[in-house]
């Protein structure tokens, strides 16, 4: 075995299908309100490009004080939806057009995959991890630059890139079963 890592992308079929909307716009967001998932840096992105965001999700436990503080910065351009059904999330992702997502850190980004799945262009980190899941079907910022997550959502809302059809290729469980089956018969010499 030559050690080479592999990448097995998850299945996406437990997710309920959703009916797309054809009148898209705006950014979305789908995560716990942390540090983490970086939502300071997006709001101010967000309003150094004078757009709307939308942000589904509660505080983290322990980080209610940086929920009121994303609550205070993100003024009357940032809405706060709260926890949200199965259902309410994927209407809110088939009507947006971006959702963005960009953490400091992400190992699979499963809302980002359920997003790719509705038909939204996502912007995501730009880390090694998100490059090998996502490759050319994502927009990049550094999490860190206001600037560079500014100039991936301009990126993403001017693209007409359609992405949905190779999320539903790629992120099946039956592929990841059968590469992982491959990937146990090389180690075992099988």
């Amino acid at each position: 075995y030559t050690g080479a890592h592999q990448v097995l992308p998850l299945g996406s079929e437990h997710i309920p299908p959703v009916v797309n909307s054809r009148a898209r716009s705006g950014i979305v967001q789908v995560a716990r309100l942390e540090p983490l998932k970086n939502q300071i840096k997006l709001i101010e992105a967000v309003r150094s490009l004078n757009l709307s965001l939308r942000i589904i999700g509660e505080a983290a436990p322990a980080h209610h004080s940086y929920e009121k503080r994303c609550r205070k910065m993100g003024g009357e351009q940032v809405r706060f939806l709260g926890s949200a059904s199965v259902e309410e999330v994927g209407s809110a992702l088939a009507h947006a057009q971006v959702h963005a997502l960009p953490s400091y850190y992400e190992s699979t980004g499963l809302a980002s995959i359920e997003a790719l799945l509705c038909g939204c262009q996502i912007v995501v980190s730009d880390h090694p991890i998100q490059r090998e899941i996502f490759g050319e079907h994502a927009f990049y910022g550094d999490p860190s630059s206001v600037e560079s997550i500014a100039a991936a959502l301009e990126k993403a809302l001017s693209s007409t890139e359609e992405h949905q059809a190779w999320a539903k290729a790629h992120f099946r469980w039956e592929g990841a079963a059968g590469r992982l089956k491959e990937e146990y018969q090389k180690l075992l010499g099988l």
